[in-house]
């Protein structure tokens, strides 16, 4: 489903991904249904710069057509966010949020490449093609866009975010935690830690909205509150 910000190199990965799997695919675009989204809306968005607001639009005429789809054809829509990602609140509520079932979600994004590498390598093909596992992850929801324009990098999220988590030591002093980690304890570190735990905070109510999770772990999202709710 791509608008204006996919890159074409992401349609081919899709397209390789689906072929690589026997998977039957279509390729339905969201810009004009995007475009006429904006136009309804132009009344009250006049005169207002791009903001997240068109961004979360392309994520939920996404789920929009997906919900249709599987409706007409009677299928279920497997939500694909993972757990570093739902941790942070970042996703699009009633957008790629969505979904009937969470095969991924208590699973960290270096996990989900880990089991990728895993799975090429078992079948000793490139399954899942490495582009999918080496580019730079984005929503592509406006040019140029990075997750870690928003978040920090995943090595480093997933850090904090399973001592936080899986080690249960939310309430440890930040300190104690670099150290424990082997990370210098540096005012740049402590400030994308006390970041990272605002953004957890911030998205609890995205997390008690979120699809039933394939539980992988002893600390599921979908069974324990992190944040203050």
């Amino acid at each position: 489903m791509p608008s204006m910000y996919s890159t074409p190199s992401s349609v081919d990965d899709a397209v390789s991904l689906a072929n690589n799997l026997g998977i039957e695919y279509h390729i339905l675009p969201i810009t004009s249904i995007y475009d006429k989204t904006l136009e309804t809306l132009n009344p009250v968005f006049a005169n207002t710069n791009f903001s997240i607001a068109e961004e979360n639009i392309q994520a939920r005429l996404r789920m929009l057509l997906l919900m249709a789809y599987s409706n007409k054809f009677g299928h279920v829509v497997l939500n694909t966010s993972n757990k570093s990602e739902l941790s942070v609140g970042y996703g699009t509520l009633y957008g790629d949020l969505a979904g009937a079932f969470s095969l991924i979600g208590d699973l960290y994004k270096t996990q989900v490449y880990s089991i990728s590498k895993y799975i090429n390598k078992s079948h000793n093909k490139d399954i899942i093609p490495l582009s999918i596992i080496s580019k730079a992850p984005s929503a592509e929801l406006h040019p140029g866009q990075k997750d870690e324009d928003s978040i920090p990098a995943y090595d480093l999220l997933d850090k904090i975010l399973y001592a936080w988590i899986e080690d249960n030591k939310w309430n440890e002093p930040i300190g104690e935690i670099l150290n424990e980690l082997n990370i210098d304890v540096s005012d740049e570190k402590i400030r994308v830690f006390e970041s990272v735990k605002r953004m957890i905070e911030k998205n609890e109510f995205k997390r008690h909205l979120f699809a039933p999770i394939l539980r992988l772990s002893r600390n599921p999202l979908n069974e324990i509150i992190l944040g203050k709710y």
